[in-house]
């Protein structure tokens, strides 16, 4: 399910760029956003797991979308969403995620403030696929912070839904770092020799 749980965030973002006329790069901290304020209500009624029904009903709305258009209108959305998917920023975007999510695989928690809270609090919540009552979460700092980090990474621990992988934790909050500072890759641009270059 990892898989289709990816394909249709990117999915929605694309479908975000087409409308709001911008780039992947732009959109991404809006999609990210979404997904987290969809998690956080998941998360209430311990229905987490959920958000593999949501992926899944996006994709069969937007394939049914798909199939009613004539053929002139797939040609032009596929082109359209080509375009976006393989913009070269895009592409950068998805690259550094990929890579710092393989360099951060076999990471564990070993910082005060992770073994503190932050570790600990993912772990409570993809084991009650939601959130703890008020006295069912044994983090020092429990309620201190609001949950969106740790919905996020989340996300990335339920890729692996039989284990619980410290690493998976670690991916997803680097990833949601680089997601959120993807606009910053839209103020790169083309130089003369084709190559991508800081924007002045």
């Amino acid at each position: 399910m990892w898989l289709l749980n990816i394909i249709a965030f990117l999915i929605v973002t694309i479908y975000i760029a087409h409308k709001a006329k911008e780039n992947m790069a732009e959109v991404f901290p809006i999609t990210a956003c979404g997904l987290i304020f969809c998690l956080y209500v998941l998360a209430y009624f311990r229905c987490l797991s959920w958000i593999d029904g949501i992926s899944v009903g996006i994709l069969a709305y937007c394939l049914w979308q798909f199939l009613k258009k004539d053929t002139s209108k797939r040609k032009e959305w596929l082109a359209e969403s080509k375009e976006l998917l393989f913009q070269p920023i895009t592409g950068m975007i998805l690259f550094t995620v990929a890579v710092v999510s393989f360099l951060a695989m076999d990471r564990i928690a070993l910082w005060w403030d992770d073994v503190n809270f932050w570790a600990t609090d993912v772990k409570s919540i993809y084991y009650l696929n939601g959130f703890a009552g008020k006295y069912g979460n044994v983090a020092p700092e429990f309620g201190d912070y609001p949950p969106g980090v740790q919905l996020f990474k989340w996300w990335f621990l339920h890729f692996n839904p039989h284990e619980f992988k410290e690493g998976l934790m670690f991916a997803g909050y680097y990833t949601l770092n680089i997601l959120l500072l993807a606009p910053l890759f839209s103020k790169m641009k083309k130089d003369r020799h084709g190559c991508l270059s800081k924007a002045i």
